[in-house]
């Protein structure tokens, strides 16, 4: 099989119809196996088939106490098993949550690395994106999973975003804030460079570890769900002290939800981001809204922030 590389980076193929999506648990478990039956029944209605880990303790659980889906062993067995199979063609993630941290250091990355597939999540999945790509060299999609998008309410969107950018983007796909929703430039500009990033929480928790993000050069994508404007700003001055807001060539901010008064919030992003002097923008559909945009981490991007687009400047898959 031959495949693109992206700035060293390994593109995988393109999903076809009749092809193999592999459903993996890297997190925490679901509480309904009604997710679970109507994701794979979605899937199999747009023409793929659907293949389940065996190696997961559960996929569900009725107990809200238990936040793993399985041991970190199994989980790591798990998605390790899923990438070598040769009749898995794509993996989407069952849910966030948390977990996805603890496989780090445990991963094969070399493995991951000659079985090049496409790998779908966020939120909690962030932590995975970030290893796939800087240790696995591979590009990843910041995108929809089984819970709740797939398994849930569905929106045509999230349908169109993520079986146009799986099955091959158009040259020069370009991504807007949708009609309606809340989005401003933070520091107008233009600036085009990798795009990395996922859940801001989970970009902070790399801080530290050998697992750290890189973002010299780079568009930094980040949204966040349910956290107060004190949080956020924490977050963001871990992000800013430790050189990470600065070193990336420009910032694209998805949704941002529950997450306070929107006046207080805009305030906030001003007052970090602005004093930077690169290109910043509020508002893209990518987090954990009701429409969900499937976003490729790895591949070159332009970012206008005074025009508000984001624009894929070469093709995620080989």
């Amino acid at each position: 099989m031959k495949t693109k590389t992206s700035h060293s980076l390994i593109k995988p193929p393109a999903l076809k119809p009749g092809d193999t999506i592999g459903i993996v648990a890297p997190a925490s478990p679901l509480i309904s196996p009604s997710y679970l039956k109507q994701g794979i029944k979605r899937l199999e209605d747009w023409g793929f088939r659907v293949a389940l880990g065996r190696s997961l303790r559960a996929f569900t659980s009725e107990e809200d106490s238990q936040y793993l889906a399985g041991s970190d062993e199994e989980r790591k067995k798990e998605l390790e098993t899923m990438f070598a199979s040769p009749g898995v063609k794509a993996l989407i993630c069952l849910r966030g949550g948390y977990g996805s941290l603890r496989l780090l250091p445990r991963l094969n990355y070399e493995l991951l690395q000659a079985n090049p597939k496409i790998f779908v999540g966020y939120s909690d999945v962030t932590a995975l994106h970030i290893a796939l790509i800087q240790r696995a060299r591979l590009v990843t999609f910041h995108g929809p999973m089984i819970y709740p998008e797939l398994g849930g309410e569905l929106s045509p969107f999230t349908v169109s975003s993520l079986l146009t950018v799986l099955t091959g983007p158009p040259p020069s796909y370009t991504l807007y804030p949708l009609p309606g929703a809340p989005a401003f430039s933070i520091t107008p500009g233009r600036a085009s460079g990798r795009l990395i990033g996922g859940n801001l929480s989970l970009l902070a928790s790399t801080l530290g570890t050998p697992f750290e993000i890189k973002t010299e050069g780079c568009i930094l994508f980040w949204e966040e769900v349910d956290e107060p404007l004190y949080r956020l700003d924490r977050l963001l001055t871990q992000l800013l002290l430790s050189g990470k807001l600065q070193a990336a060539a420009g910032i694209a901010v998805g949704e941002c939800v529950g997450c306070g008064n929107l006046k207080e919030f805009r305030e906030l992003l001003e007052d970090v981001l602005h004093p930077l002097g690169i290109p910043s923008f509020y508002g893209f559909p990518c987090g954990h809204g009701p429409h969900l945009a499937t976003l490729p981490l790895g591949v070159r991007v332009t970012l206008d922030a005074s025009e508000g687009w984001l624009r894929l400047e070469e093709s995620p898959l080989s």
